[in-house]
């Protein structure tokens, strides 16, 4: 009978851990047994947003790591947070209620030293009780005042990063009001029910699949299934909320024209005056990343931003374009969003990705400035898919999409080797379109011998002989001398070959597994390529072996080639890519592409003594 009870009791035990490996087994850390968000819109304006979830921890990592603490912000001037249930239910069905001193509120990170927003707090709850397979019950409101919002809108991810057992977003909205709202990457209705005076918009999904851990995935989970809902349809009457702010209309001040015109005195163009005040925002004024949101979808005027020295996206970009204006540019800010996650019938301000400036010149015509970073090339040519969306006080909202196009790097040199190890030649470079650091050079055309790297780099570089820069494409030539040129290994000697370090090489795709479930996106169609012609003292042969390597299949191709031709060896190395998302169908013909790139072998040429 002792026996028999150790033999049941083993079993159970193993039970639970087959229970427990195959969530492992399934990168889960977490799962959510319930996860509900409910949006409110009240008959007097004000909102409120409902967070819901029951948690269940899997793993040390779970608590240790992930999910100890929960964040809440809120504005405490406008919003108030109210938590409705805080407890854990440990394993052995032990319920912890969270203790008054595990709610502790801070100023979020992002509003330090912007006295600004002193008003924001984040509430920090940390979790007791917690264990393996510990479930953690949340239930928190967050009320919204009349006003502090423009007008009811949300936008939901249908998907988390761990596995959902019932995932449900209820909208109530009084009735009479009209909800437009919309699905992405995948149709999903909702059902429609009555609560006393309110309409009732309910959609439920069940055994919701966690969101795949995938690196080079297209960002801000833009493949995955997404709610978008509003109780305004036109898209203008949104934007008009944002450009009847004050800020939209405000100009420049005294003090900035003054500072701004001994800064941009020694420009030669109207795009060089436009780069030293996108300097000027970007390196000397402070970014405050605080959420759009979380200001209630407010701006403070440039004048205010100029004084206190730090900014949030949209206040830098309206600063910048009262800047180009004082400077007679026709300058204008731009929201930045997503061209697979816009439905101009569903009117929202939370889709906005990023803020920047476009200004026209006759040189170049329409240019986009980023106000986060000094972008080396056009933010139109650099980000495709995305909407640049215009907007200003007084005038309608205008779209330019950034299409996909082709970016190429091109490499042709001539190497010698001498006796001595020492090494000299001439390189010609060529870029285009988004590989083309049209503003980084139109700022320092000298600084194009960053643009080389491997076993030539920029400080082998002794001449930039000629260097012609614009939008569309930038070539230059340059000679070169080193010493110690190859590296020695007994009787071999190893040389690496150059390369674009703005080509294929800045993605940073290295290591790729043998199997993915998400898109991989990569920046642009691309053609990267580099030929070499290599000249070798009498004393020294080729030991690499004479190899032609051509590949071609639905994603791209890639080339590589070592051959002896006339005295001289030849070198070309080639990858093309004529898609920019790969679908997990397609990932197999990327990662032959990939792999044969990043192979050792095809990253250098070894010789020998004779």
């Amino acid at each position: 009978m002792i026996v028999k009870k150790i033999l049941l009791l083993l079993f159970a035990l193993a039970a639970a851990g087959n229970t427990y490996l195959k969530a492992q087994d399934a990168g889960s850390d977490a799962v959510y047994l319930k996860l509900t968000r409910e949006y409110t819109l009240n008959s007097d304006g004000s909102m409120d947003y409902r967070f819901i979830k029951q948690q269940k921890l899997l793993t040390y990592r779970a608590f240790h790591n992930l999910y100890g603490e929960t964040f809440v912000v809120t504005n405490t001037k406008q919003q108030k947070l109210v938590v409705n249930e805080c407890n854990t239910i440990m394993d052995n069905g032990k319920k912890i209620k969270t203790p008054a001193n595990a709610f502790n509120e801070v100023l979020p990170g992002y509003a330090a030293n912007a006295p600004a927003f002193n008003d924001l707090r984040e509430m920090v709850i940390t979790h007791t009780g917690l264990e393996r397979d510990a479930v953690i019950n949340l239930d928190y409101t967050v009320h919204s005042m009349a006003g502090f919002y423009p007008f009811f809108m949300g936008e939901e991810i249908l998907a988390e990063v761990e596995p959902v057992n019932e995932l449900t977003v209820r909208v109530r909205v009084p009735q009479g009001t009209p909800l437009f709202y919309t699905t992405f990457n995948g149709k999903m209705e909702p059902g429609k029910s009555t609560e006393g005076n309110f309409q009732v918009y309910t959609w439920h999904l069940s055994h919701v699949a966690a969101l795949s851990t995938d690196e080079f995935q297209p960002s801000g989970s833009e493949a995955a299934p997404r709610l978008s809902f509003s109780t305004l349809s036109d898209l203008q009457k949104g934007y008009d909320f944002l450009t009847s702010q004050e800020a939209f209309k405000s100009a420049a001040t005294a003090m900035m024209q003054s500072f701004t015109a001994q800064v941009t005195a020694s420009a030669k163009t109207p795009l060089e005056k436009a780069l030293k005040m996108q300097d000027i925002i970007v390196t000397q004024l402070n970014l405050t990343n605080v959420p759009f949101k979380a200001t209630g979808f407010r701006i403070r005027t440039p004048e205010k931003v100029w004084l206190g020295n730090y900014g949030t996206l949209p206040e830098k970009a309206l600063l910048l374009t009262a800047l180009l204006r004082q400077a007679g540019m026709d300058a204008v800010p731009v929201v930045i969003t997503r061209a697979s996650l816009f439905d101009d019938k569903v009117a929202t301000l939370l889709n906005i990705e990023e803020f920047g400036v476009r200004f026209n010149s006759e040189e170049s015509g329409p240019v986009f400035l980023s106000v986060s970073s000094l972008n080396s090339q056009n933010l139109a040519e650099t980000m495709p898919g995305r909407l640049f969306i215009a907007i200003s006080s007084g005038f309608p909202y205008s779209i330019t999409k950034a299409e996909s196009k082709l970016a190429t790097t091109t490499i042709d040199g001539n190497l010698y080797f001498a006796a001595g190890n020492k090494m000299n030649g001439d390189l010609t470079v060529s870029f285009t379109e988004g590989f083309n650091p049209w503003f980084a050079l139109t700022r320092d055309n000298s600084k194009v011998k960053q643009y080389i790297g491997g076993g030539i780099r920029s400080t082998d570089i002794k001449q930039v002989k000629s260097t012609s820069v614009t939008q569309s494409l930038t070539t230059a030539t340059v000679t070169f001398q080193k010493d110690g040129a190859l590296k020695k290994d007994s009787s071999f000697w190893f040389f690496t070959l150059p390369y674009a370090t703005n080509g294929v090489e800045s993605w940073g795709i290295k290591i790729l597994p043998a199997e993915r479930t998400a898109p991989l996106e990569i920046p642009f169609i691309a053609n990267d390529r580099v030929s070499l012609s290599i000249t070798l003292p009498d004393d020294m042969k080729l030991f690499t072996q004479e190899t032609h390597v051509d590949l071609s299949n639905s994603v791209g191709s890639y080339r590589f080639e070592i051959k002896m031709e006339g005295g001289k060896i030849l070198v070309t190395k080639e990858i093309s890519f004529r898609k920019r998302i790969i679908n997990p169908s397609d990932y197999s013909s990327f990662k032959v592409l990939m792999d044969n790139w990043n192979a050792p072998g095809s990253r250098q040429v070894i010789f020998q003594n004779r």
